[in-house]
């Protein structure tokens, strides 16, 4: 496994955002939130692995950052033109809509 700087192309996140609308129930308590999230995106762009690096402070939102992530899929990360696992570390935003 690498990280970013190891390889010669990061992993790219295909298609999904990377901010979340905040739930309903955390509205009165916060207008944002953010986690950040390490994770290894391997050889098949799938997430592995995610663990919470920067918690939101809310054990719901840190539970649905890491299900957030589980569900993102990404072009993997290539090194010399293999595709090789990559571990990584992305924030999840929280926000009012």
């Amino acid at each position: 496994m690498y990280t970013e700087s190891e390889v010669n192309r990061a992993p790219q996140l295909r298609g999904q955002a990377r901010s979340v609308n905040l739930p309903p129930k955390y509205v009165r308590h916060t207008s944002k939130a953010d986690a950040v999230v390490s994770f290894v995106v391997d050889a098949d762009g799938q997430v592995k692995s995610p663990k919470i690096v920067s918690s939101t402070g809310y054990q719901g939102l840190d539970k649905q950052a890491l299900d957030t992530v589980e569900r993102w899929r990404f072009s993997p990360g290539r090194l010399k033109g293999e595709t090789v696992a990559v571990r990584i570390e992305r924030p999840v935003e929280f926000r009012r809509r």
